[in-house]
């Protein structure tokens, strides 16, 4: 049984009941307590993590509750908690009513899972995936999970198979951390959906979604340059994306087979315009050898046709130019299960920006890295976490 299964499984066995006026109601929950550090000095990694022992990036609390109204009518939500340094913040994830029509297809209404990525469905569930997290080549470039609006999955058997079709349309508004900027994001008449295939041992996943985007932000851009001072800045509203028409595709494959462990994903973005194509990958291969899960990742992001030119001092250009995050990057593992619901992860990750960008490395400038960090540089990053299941 491959570890997503086994984590939802451990996470159902785990969940406890309470009965009231005939509606019974379950909870569950899980924790992730992370640290990581990169070592580069001055320097910050998508705009948390830094050259310090730091709990900001990773560690999160949630929970999750599940009412079974009647036998075709149920309501499920799920509650996030994220460290950060001025404290915990908590937000409602996902919450949705689901209607069941027969035992194939169901309707859910609501704030409902967008299912584009192999881990999106438990993204948040640290003790679901052998990494301490998922890839950011991949899991960052449509870096948003949920959407305000319908799906109807549709389940089926075939050939001792299980097949999963989840169509979805919907909208959202959300505010993201990329760069060391918070980025506002609406997007508009949002469609798409996934088709899983899977058993105990293989899964294959592919996914599309369609949106109309808009997304702007606050920024300090350089406003002229001045001969003696160099570039002046001011604080400025600076639109990235106008009714963009914004693609997304997704494709992946896990194998749990024996001792072998094996996951790949590819995914792929397209906004026209000013974005353009951005497309990463990753392919992990670990071995199980009892409770130890060694491993290794290798992951690249590419960018092409992004405005990237450190000479020109428009507004747009200025602030495109943080935006192309070329890297590769290598990272050895070592997952070990404590019992049968919680595992203590390390990591080990080496990363080589590329394309004259800063890769993952906050930008402070056009052509300009935070913390004197060079160009087509490269850093390592270490990463401890403990996954737990209730």
């Amino acid at each position: 049984m491959n570890q997503a299964r086994k984590a939802l499984v451990a996470i159902c066995c785990l969940a406890s009941g309470v009965t009231s006026a005939a509606v019974e109601v379950t909870t569950n929950g899980f924790l992730t307590a992370g640290t990581t550090m990169i070592d580069e000095p001055d320097a910050t990694f998508n705009s948390f993590i830094k050259d310090r022992v730091g709990f900001e990036y990773d560690s999160r609390m949630g929970l999750r509750f599940s009412a079974q109204i009647n036998p075709q009518l149920e309501f499920a939500a799920q509650l996030l908690s994220r460290a950060r340094l001025e404290g915990w913040d908590v937000k409602a994830d996902w919450a949705f009513a689901s209607y069941k029509l027969n035992d194939h297809v169901s309707v859910r209404a609501g704030s409902v899972r967008i299912p584009l990525y192999l881990a999106s469905e438990y993204v948040e569930v640290g003790y679901a995936y052998p990494w301490v997290r998922p890839p950011a080549e991949v899991y960052r470039l449509t870096p948003v999970n949920a959407t305000t609006g319908v799906s109807v999955p549709l389940k089926a058997n075939l050939g001792g198979m299980d097949l999963l079709v989840q169509p979805m349309a919907g909208s959202l508004g959300t505010t993201i951390q990329s760069r060391g900027l918070e980025i506002d994001i609406v997007a508009e008449n949002m469609v798409g959906g996934s088709i899983d295939l899977s058993n105990d041992i293989l899964r294959l996943h592919a996914a599309y979604l369609s949106a109309k985007v808009f997304a702007d932000t606050q920024a300090s851009v350089p406003l002229f340059v001045a001969p003696s001072l160099g570039p002046v800045t001011g604080d400025l509203g600076i639109t990235l994306l106008d009714s963009s028409n914004y693609q997304a595709w997704d494709v992946g494959m896990s194998v749990d087979w024996k001792n072998i462990l094996l996951m790949t994903e590819y995914t792929h973005t397209h906004s026209w315009v000013p974005l353009d194509d951005q497309f990463g990958w990753y392919a992990t291969l670990g071995y199980k050898m009892g409770n130890f899960l060694p491993y290794v990742t290798y992951a690249e992001r590419r960018s092409d046709d992004i405005v990237n030119d450190p000479s020109t001092f428009a507004n747009e250009a200025f602030l495109l130019a943080s935006f192309a995050q070329d890297q590769n990057s290598m990272t050895l593992g070592l997952r070990y299960n404590i019992g049968n619901a919680s595992a203590l992860k390390f990591e080990v990750q080496q990363a080589s920006t590329q394309g004259d960008t800063c890769g993952f490395i906050d930008g402070a400038g056009p052509g300009v890295c935070s913390g004197d960090f060079p160009l087509n540089g490269s850093y390592n990053m270490y990463s401890v976490a403990y996954d737990v299941v209730f």
